[in-house]
């Protein structure tokens, strides 16, 4: 799977994902978030709204696409004996690479300011890199962190508009989750969009 990763990185390139996808209002509204914070926030790496990857993205992609091919060997080799990996169809293989994609770069941007006593000053690469992470996957956690992110900095309407995409999850939660989705999953993460939203308008009305 490593030594396809140029290819794959040059299908990420694409606008987002198929047309059917971004017909979905939650996508819809993803993109023009991606578009408006791109323009406003002047990220690097984005020509006509197509994404390029940092050498240190690129490699997060590579780690985390190992280490799934691992715990696929050591699948295979619990089934089947020593020795054995695991081959993964080439009908299979864009999804789990979008997915090993989207975890990689949102754990990068991540782990580079939450911990962090002060917001770093490259935040912006961090807001670039978790676009990345939602445009690979669509995953609403990406939006949900990306709009922590913003509140430290300061951007509290740019974080206002991304808790307000996540209010849309549920018209594609079908899609994103399958067979998993329930209640329960779909109302814990618009919840925390709502939470949000409701704190800072509480704030604005008590400042």
């Amino acid at each position: 799977m490593k030594e396809r990763l140029a290819t794959y990185l040059a299908q990420l390139r694409m606008p987002f994902r198929p047309d059917k996808e971004r017909t979905q209002p939650y996508v819809r509204a993803g993109i023009v978030l991606t578009q408006e914070l791109v323009t406003s926030l002047h990220l690097v790496g984005w020509k006509d709204f197509i994404p390029s990857y940092t050498t240190d993205e690129v490699a997060a992609i590579e780690r985390e696409l190992c280490s799934w091919q691992r715990i696929a060997n050591n699948v295979a080799e619990e089934r089947w004996g020593p020795g054995r990996t695991m081959v993964v169809h080439p009908s299979a293989l864009p999804e789990i690479q979008r997915m090993c994609a989207a975890t990689a770069l949102k754990d990068l941007a991540y782990y580079q300011w939450f911990w962090e006593d002060e917001l770093p000053r490259n935040w912006k690469d961090f807001v670039s890199t978790y676009l990345k992470a939602w445009a690979a996957q669509f995953e609403p956690d990406v939006l949900l962190q990306l709009a922590n992110l913003l509140l430290r900095a300061k951007y509290r309407n740019a974080a206002k508009q991304a808790y307000q995409v996540v209010l849309l999850f549920p018209t594609y939660a079908d899609t994103f989750l399958g067979k998993h989705r329930t209640p329960e999953v779909v109302d814990g993460i618009v919840n925390q969009a709502k939470k949000a939203l409701q704190d800072l308008q509480t704030a604005d009305q008590n400042p």
